[in-house]
């Protein structure tokens, strides 16, 4: 398909629905944009040096604009027409990042930016060590197999699953970058089935684990009673803030930031955990507090 490309056409192209689609531009000759299924847009052009045809890439849209690609497609075309392509350093899919530089890029651009965990998926992407110096296009769906048998006979099969959701997150944003046109790892399914956790606490061992908690000091007693009392995440619970405690409504809001579903999340409080709670002590933690919101009453007579 041959079309006069312009930015509002380049922005409407929708995702290849079976395989990648090109449209080619009718002002720069050579120059086409290659569309993927995910909806990733890259610039390439054709020559013919010597009379072998040569695809070149050019970049991703729209980190290369429309007129930057037809400028530097007009420039191989000139090379090529003088002679002096061999000369001049193409812009090949073979100049692709290497795996090793390409993680730090990926944690620092999309997982911290849009996951709160992002520190347990750099670690997991350590896995992949062995694979750091291979440029990230040349990375084989086989490759990353054999990562993942790797950690499975080491005895943890549970995080092969998380090691393949962690490079899979990594291709795909390389694909809509425009760095790869497709995911290596799209068809891998996870190498473990995972049984989903339904253990909880019998009421006798509830019983236990408070009473071992008055034993304990601050603030691990309290701390652990906390968590019992309002059932939240352990992060969620350390790093309490004063702010975000309604006494007189008796609940706690717990801020998108802070939560794992990005949502605000409001977590009624007991009259227990309010009792003897006073701000005026100056602590900027609310946790510090936890000794005195009143946990050691929570369970009653019945502990």
């Amino acid at each position: 398909m041959k079309q006069m490309l312009t930015t509002k056409s380049l922005d409407a192209m929708p995702p290849a629905t079976t395989k990648r689609y090109e449209v080619r531009d009718a002002k720069a000759p050579g120059l086409h944009v290659r569309v993927s299924t995910t909806g990733a847009k890259v610039f390439y052009t054709l020559v013919r040096p010597n009379g072998s045809r040569r695809r070149i890439k050019i970049g991703p849209y729209p980190v290369v604009s429309l007129a930057d690609a037809r400028r530097k497609a007009m420039e191989i075309a000139r090379d090529v027409e003088l002679d002096e392509f061999d000369k001049t350093p193409e812009v090949s899919e073979s100049s692709a990042l290497t795996l090793g530089e390409t993680i730090p890029k990926f944690i620092e651009f999309h997982t911290k930016p849009n996951t709160k965990d992002w520190k347990r998926t750099e670690s997991v992407m350590q896995k992949f060590g062995g694979l750091k110096d291979r440029p990230i296009d040349q990375i084989k769906r086989q490759d990353v197999s054999k990562v993942l048998d790797g950690i499975i006979a080491n005895g943890t099969p549970t995080r092969a699953n998380r090691a393949l959701s962690a490079i899979k997150k990594l291709m795909n944003w390389c694909v809509m970058r425009g760095d790869i046109e497709t995911s290596p790892v799209a068809l891998l399914r996870p190498p473990t089935r995972e049984i989903p956790r339904d253990r909880v606490l019998s009421d006798d061992e509830i019983r236990t684990i408070w009473q071992y908690s008055d034993a304990e000091d601050y603030p691990f007693g309290p701390f652990l009673k906390l968590l019992m009392m309002t059932g939240q995440r352990r992060a969620e619970v350390s790093d309490m803030r004063w702010s975000e405690l309604n006494l007189d409504e008796g609940i706690w809001e717990l801020p998108t930031s802070r939560v794992k579903n990005g949502r605000l999340h409001i977590v009624p409080l007991p009259p227990q955990a309010l009792d003897n709670c006073d701000p005026s002590t100056g602590s900027s933690t609310a946790t510090s507090c936890s000794q005195r919101l009143g946990v050691l009453r929570f369970l009653g007579s019945d502990v």
